[in-house]
């Protein structure tokens, strides 16, 4: 069993399935919803937890409802919540409308997931020093990033980054010092 530390994102979901997506000003009735609270990083937790490995799971949350809702999530999941309360924010929320065509539209509010601060990483450098490996994706701010590859390299420990989004922003230089990479 591996410790394995996750600096992610964790929304609120609520998921329609219509008939077809409509556009500005149409109204579509849905046949059914599911509401999930997760992101791509939560779902790489809950594999990582399913396969036996100790899951730490860093986030920023807002200190409401979904908040309460997303720790709770991730205890029923085996993975350590080590979230940060942002008063100032809520917790970021995704709608998704998808169609019986399987299209899909998504509008996504980050919330407080936005407030992860090259400070906020800096602070986690001891729970770095602890664990076998660290797991992060580019939806986090990208100096926060790269103040984590520079501390996962100065402890000796891997990092795996998922890039889904900001591919031309990269400073590939200061990845450098990445382990693994995953694009989509």
């Amino acid at each position: 069993m591996s410790a394995i530390l996750i600096i992610g994102e964790a929304y609120a979901e609520t998921q329609y399935f219509v008939e077809n997506i409509v556009t500005e000003n149409q109204f579509a009735l849905a046949s059914d919803s599911i509401s999930v609270y997760g992101s791509k990083t939560v779902n790489a937790a809950r594999i990582f937890s399913r396969l036996g490995n100790e899951v730490n799971f860093y986030a920023h949350v807002g200190d409401d409802l979904d908040g309460n809702n997303v720790i709770t999530s991730l205890k029923n999941w085996g993975i350590t919540p080590l979230i940060n309360r942002i008063k100032t924010n809520k917790t970021g929320k995704i709608v998704v409308i998808t169609s019986d065509h399987a299209k899909s539209a998504i509008t996504l509010f980050r919330g407080a997931n936005s407030t992860v601060s090259k400070q906020h990483i800096a602070e986690l450098e001891t729970i770095v020093s602890k664990v076998n490996g660290v797991y992060s994706a580019t939806n986090l701010p990208l100096e926060s990033l790269y103040l984590l590859a520079a501390i996962c390299h100065g402890l000796g420990k891997p990092l795996f980054l998922d890039v889904p989004n900001q591919h031309a922003q990269l400073d590939l230089k200061k990845f450098a010092l990445v382990d693994f990479f995953c694009s989509e």
